[in-house]
């Protein structure tokens, strides 16, 4: 099992992973919408115009790992071939 992919159970809304990893509620529902349409591949950077972004990679890998370190079973997936 991997830690932090796959979806959530139902149960655990947009809502509350945005309030509970301290993500916007609009970025939690583009990347469930992106995983579920592509999968992992949904959520690579995407080229983009504009501002850089502010958001350093390492810190969002490190809260999301904070996050669901102590609860793993609540957001694992077996991933098979």
């Amino acid at each position: 099992m991997a830690r932090g992919c796959g979806r959530p159970p139902p149960t655990v809304t947009p809502a509350r992973i945005a309030r509970e990893t301290g993500l916007h509620l609009d970025t939690v529902r583009r990347w469930r919408r992106r995983f579920a349409e592509q999968g992992l591949a949904g959520l690579q950077d995407r080229q983009r115009s504009g501002r850089p972004t502010s958001t350093d990679p390492d810190d969002l890998v490190a809260r999301l790992d904070r996050h669901t370190a102590d609860r793993p079973e609540r957001f694992s997936v077996a991933l098979t071939a």
